[in-house]
């Protein structure tokens, strides 16, 4: 007889209570604490994501990502990121592109 599997996002969900993400008060939790470095890896091709680069650059923020919304969306958001490199302390906010972010190349 065939063994009767569940889904995995069922098994996952059992018992979960699952919201939707909110990024603002992510970035709000985490600038209220006394962290040397922070660090946003954004492994999502979301365009909404993306056009918060800029604004957590200039909180500090680093930003390592695969995505390329930021190089092929609007110019004027590339430029808003490439400004504000650079801004918090700690030698200031890095952008970092890498198509291998996350992709499990050595």
């Amino acid at each position: 007889s065939e063994k009767e599997g569940k889904k995995v996002d069922e098994i996952l969900a059992k018992d979960v209570e699952v919201k939707p993400s909110n990024l603002d008060a992510f970035i709000d939790f985490t600038e209220s604490k006394e962290y040397p470095r922070k660090v946003i890896i954004d492994c999502t091709d979301s365009d909404m994501v993306a056009s918060q680069y800029s604004e957590w650059l200039r909180r500090g923020f680093h930003i390592i990502t695969p995505s390329r919304q930021v190089l092929t969306g609007p110019y004027q958001r590339y430029e808003d990121c490439l400004k504000s490199v650079g801004h918090g302390k700690f030698g200031g906010s890095q952008f970092r592109y890498d198509a291998a972010v996350g992709g499990q190349i050595p």
